[in-house]
């Protein structure tokens, strides 16, 4: 399939093999938190970063009640705004990043207790 990519003022064609392309898969407005990075015991689930990025927004604070599909952050990356969405819902216990702070792919950011 065939692109067509802005880079600093120019487009560029680029051919791309979409068989060897893997996407994150995008609700309709965040990132589908079927595809987040997560790990869980009986108490809690920890969600990582999907990708690297910067933490641009962080929408909820410790404590507060979450529902299935929330916005929990807002990540940049690659100059595009993803919302990272509650899995499942629960109450914070505890938020692991900060406003501005860069992350990596798999980076803790937040313990959501059942």
């Amino acid at each position: 399939m065939i692109y067509v990519i802005e880079l600093n003022g120019k487009n560029y064609s680029v051919d791309v093999d979409d068989s060897k392309v893997a996407f994150l898969g995008l609700a309709e407005d965040g990132i589908d938190p079927k595809n987040l990075s997560t790990e869980e015991d009986e108490n809690c689930t920890y969600i990582k970063a999907p990708m690297y990025g910067v933490i641009s927004n962080i929408e909820k604070k410790q404590g507060d009640s979450v529902k299935e599909g929330e916005i929990l952050f807002i990540l940049e990356a690659m100059k595009m705004e993803n919302e990272i969405l509650a899995p499942k819902k629960g109450k914070i216990k505890e938020i692991k990043v900060a406003v501005n702070e860069q992350v990596k792919k798999d980076s803790l950011l937040i313990i959501i207790q059942h």
